[in-house]
């Protein structure tokens, strides 16, 4: 569904801020009678880029439904839990460090991030540990 996304590099200090922000809408499980409710995120990234093509930095997100869960398999879920709403949050905030060089003429990007996530509402905490390696060609 829809996203917005922009990045802004300060080319007098090296300094970068990302963000992006999206909806996800999903089709109903008619399997199961289960319709998950909009759910909002919003991703934000500073850093600083130094000389050596290194980049450090602060990562974090929030995601938030935006309603209820709905349907029978809903409904079901609920009972069972004892809860009076699905409706789920949760936040994450971490380091980041990006590397940027080239193989040959080829540019080749590193990222590593470590996320732990807090203040979970009808979902589970995790610590989200990703890395991400690109190779232009």
């Amino acid at each position: 569904m829809p996203n917005l996304a922009f990045t802004w590099l300060n080319p007098d200090n090296d300094r970068e801020f990302s963000a992006s922000a999206g909806l996800t809408v999903s089709l109903e499980n008619e399997a199961a009678d289960y319709q998950t409710a909009p759910e909002f995120q919003l991703e934000a990234t500073a850093m600083q880029h130094l000389p050596s093509g290194l980049a450090l930095g602060l990562t974090g997100y929030a995601y938030q439904q935006l309603g209820d869960d709905s349907g029978e398999g809903a409904e079901t879920m609920r009972q069972l839990t004892g809860a009076e709403s699905l409706q789920a949050r949760v936040f994450g905030i971490g380091p980041i460090v990006t590397w940027n060089t080239k193989v040959g003429d080829m540019p080749l990007s590193l990222k590593a991030k470590c996320v732990p996530e807090f203040d979970a509402k009808r979902r589970f905490e995790s610590d989200v540990f990703r890395i991400t390696l690109g190779l232009t060609f």
